[in-house]
């Protein structure tokens, strides 16, 4: 597995992990020596489009990008785990978490996948949306939930396994990763992936409170936004009208 954090380090081993913080090494379509395999690629969920977009991932993949699945990494709130399982689409109520990007339910690239995988069928998708706007959800046939899984595998990790694998990996590597790197490290050793790549652009720093309950440490800025605290903070209120918000984005672009 490669741990990506999307900074420059040298390689070291983490636990049985090989650690290459070259993200372009394992993703350019040229690097033969990684591409020779065919890799799960741990994603992180959320908007479905989180810092890492899942989707773009599957648009790569259809490229020729030798990725075995795509695999969906999400929290307890985890709407495409159970439609992956059960080929339900329904919606909960939102369940606030250490993981706050991932507590969501509406996916909002998930229409881009339908379409893609529904034979670009916008009748089709149109009536799914629908079900989905009328009633809660909607279900896929055999064959759309076969589709589905062809492609993407999902897990999910509740609060506490959140907190256990920032642990983990801070005792064993001494490396501070956020709550939702942490889950996509979990769902690789939860689903037992022989070649992934967990992919993470969240810097552990925006999560202090969860990080210090993991390891009792206050996670330090990174050098670009040390003095972030240090300056000014502006502030413009505007009516809750899209015609007042257009005006003010034009106004001041032209600017």
């Amino acid at each position: 597995m490669k741990i990506l954090f999307g900074i420059k380090q040298k390689k070291r081993e983490m636990m049985n992990i090989k650690v290459d913080y070259e993200l372009k090494n394992a993703l350019d379509f040229h690097a033969k020596e990684y591409l020779a395999r065919q890799w799960a690629i741990v994603l992180l969920d959320g908007y479905y489009k989180d810092q890492i977009d899942i989707f773009a991932g599957y648009i790569a993949k259809k490229m020729g990008l030798p990725i075995h699945k795509l695999v969906i990494a999400t929290n307890v709130n985890n709407i495409l785990e159970r439609c992956l399982k059960t080929g339900m689409y329904e919606a909960f109520d939102s369940i606030q978490t250490n993981s706050p990007s991932m507590d969501i339910q509406i996916s909002s690239n998930f229409e881009r996948l339908l379409f893609d995988l529904l034979d670009m069928s916008p009748g089709v998708v149109g009536k799914k949306m629908s079900e989905l706007k009328e009633n809660g959800k909607f279900e896929l046939s055999k064959s759309e939930l076969e589709s589905f899984k062809n492609n993407f595998d999902a897990g999910s990790l509740d609060q506490a396994e959140t907190v256990k694998i920032i642990k983990d990996i801070y005792n064993k590597s001494h490396q501070i990763i956020d709550p939702h790197t942490a889950i996509a490290v979990g769902v690789h050793y939860k689903n037992s992936y022989e070649n992934s790549i967990a992919l993470s652009t969240a810097h552990a720093a925006k999560f202090p409170d969860t990080v210090m309950k993991a390891i009792g440490i206050n996670p330090e800025l990174p050098n670009i936004s040390e003095d972030i605290y240090k300056l000014h903070e502006n502030i413009i209120d505007l009516p809750n009208d899209v015609g007042d918000i257009n005006a003010f984005i034009t106004k001041n672009f032209s600017e």
